[in-house]
C-alpha cells in the first residue's frame, strides 16, 4: 500500500507518518506541488497511490484545489471509480460548508484535527484497510 500525507504542519505530518507506516509505504510532503507530483508520478510509473491524507489549509494551492486536480486527472484518464485514490481531508475548522465542499469535490472522508492514533486507524478501517498481522 502507498500512502501520501500532504500536511504543512511538521508535527501532524510526522504523527500521521508514524501511525500510517504500519499500513505500508508513506510519502510525506509539506506543500501541494510535491504532493501532486507524487500522485502524477505514481500513475506514470503504474504504481498509483492508494490513500492521500490531505490538509485543507495548505499555503499556495489549498487542499480543495489539490483534490480538484486529482479528481480531474482521474476523470480525464478514465480511472474507474474502484481504482481512484482515496482522499481523506484533514482540517481543524469543521464548518459544514467546508465539509460539504470537500465531499462535492470527491473526498472520501474527513479527519478532524487534532486527531488521535485511534481516529487515524478508524479512518483507515472505514476506507477498508486493516493493520497487517504481526
Amino acid at each position: 500500500m502507498r500512502i501520501l500525507v500532504i500536511e504543512d504542519d511538521m508535527a501532524n505530518r510526522s504523527y500521521l507518518g508514524s501511525v500510517l507506516a504500519r499500513y505500508g509505504d508513506v510519502i510525506d510532503v509539506e506543500r501541494a506541488t510535491p504532493g501532486l507530483d507524487a500522485f502524477f508520478e505514481g500513475h506514470v510509473q503504474k504504481n498509483p497511490l492508494d490513500v492521500i491524507f490531505l490538509d485543507v489549509g495548505l499555503d499556495g494551492l489549498n487542499g480543495y484545489q489539490v483534490e480538484k486536480e486529482i479528481r480531474q486527472f482521474e476523470a480525464e484518464h478514465e480511472v474507474p471509480q474502484r481504482d481512484r485514490v482515496r482522499i481523506v481531508m484533514a482540517t481543524g475548522a469543521l464548518l459544514l460548508e467546508e465539509v460539504l465542499k470537500g465531499f462535492q469535490l470527491g473526498c472520501d472522508l474527513y479527519l478532524p484535527k487534532p486527531f488521535t492514533r485511534e481516529q487515524v486507524q478508524g479512518t483507515m478501517r472505514e476506507l477498508g484497510y486493516s493493520l497487517p498481522s504481526v
